[in-house]
């Protein structure tokens, strides 16, 4: 298993003028191989966003996403990622794209792109399903 962390600061723009540094860690872990994982307010109890690896390589070079989230090249180092929470709220943060490169470099070390399916327990998978049986939060209905 690899686990893979980067810390950096995104800047979140609230203004034409006025801009709030945001710690966030990046993180990654080859057991959930198709993902990579925003946690703002750093290492501790801050919010955090799953958002599939593929889409946030793709956004470093073009716009990618929908809905809730979208990923954008911004030029000048910076990559804009969007968070919406569905009810017209959106946060937009611009991201150093060099650092979100290397972590996605050091992502694809560990698990190259195509090759996730070997990496993911399936079992384990298929027994969180069945423990969450019919009705739970997550479960099916």
């Amino acid at each position: 298993m690899d686990t893979i962390t980067t810390r950096t600061t995104m800047r979140l723009i609230t203004g034409a003028d006025t801009d709030t540094s945001v710690p966030v860690e990046y993180r990654y872990d080859s057991r959930r191989p198709l993902e990579v994982t925003l946690v703002f307010g750093g290492t501790g109890a801050g919010t955090s966003w799953t958002i599939g690896r593929e889409l946030v390589a793709e956004g470093l070079t073009r716009g990618a996403g929908d809905g809730d989230l979208r990923i954008t090249p911004a030029g000048h180092g910076h990559t804009f990622i969007a968070l919406s929470d569905g009810d017209g709220h959106v946060a937009l943060l611009a991201a150093p794209t060099g650092r979100l490169a290397d972590f996605l470099a050091r992502t694809e070390r560990a698990v190259p792109y195509g090759s996730e399916s070997a990496h993911i327990d399936w079992d384990g998978c298929i027994a969180r399903l069945l423990a969450e049986g019919p009705g739970a939060p997550g479960g099916h209905r």
